[in-house]
């Protein structure tokens, strides 16, 4: 296809700094004690995907949506590949400050967000709210989270919202609260 679609769901960075908790309710959590070491390697793994797509698609868009356990760290990574991409016309990387991002495809319209501090049901009508004329011109509108941690289809009035698997491996404190989620 022309155009490919990069997209982190949220918490690319499974912790937001080298403190290793989550920033909302002090989850502790199991990553590399080298935050630079952990910073640098993120960078590199989303320029090689962008790499990769370059070479199939003639253009790129990049979505890195804050979540739960990263809303700083999504803000430097997305500020770190427009930087890198800032002479590359193919790449564009969506700088929407903001939780919730959206984009046209023909006559789609997809909303992204990582989808915590909200109602996966409530989806639909914040798109509808925020977007109401690409609402109202898309002949089919999605929505796409991470947050659950676990594949989710659910189709509602108007809209569909898609939720995907953490790409995180499981740390000792998500094990011990009994989440067995796959990784993709």
């Amino acid at each position: 296809s022309e155009h490919g679609v990069l997209v982190d769901v949220g918490d690319f960075l499974h912790a937001d700094n080298r403190s290793n908790v989550t920033p909302g309710s002090g989850h502790l959590l199991d990553v590399d004690t080298r935050f630079r070491r952990v910073c640098t390697i993120a960078v590199e793994a989303l320029r090689y995907c962008v790499g990769r797509m370059l070479q199939k698609h003639k253009t790129v868009r990049l979505i890195i949506a804050q979540g739960n356990h990263n809303p700083d760290s999504a803000g430097w990574m997305a500020i770190c590949m427009k930087l890198y991409y800032e002479n590359e016309p193919r790449v564009t990387v969506d700088m929407t400050p903001g939780k919730f991002h959206y984009f046209e495809f023909g006559n789609v319209l997809i909303g992204v967000t990582h989808g915590d501090r909200l109602k996966i049901a409530d989806l639909p009508s914040i798109m509808a709210a925020d977007r109401p004329a690409m609402w109202g011109q898309a002949k089919h509108r999605y929505w796409w989270t991470g947050h659950i941690h676990h594949t989710k289809h659910q189709e509602y009035r108007g809209c569909t919202v898609e939720a995907f698997n953490t790409l995180a491996a499981s740390d000792a404190w998500h094990s011990a609260s009994g989440y067995r989620s796959m990784r993709q």
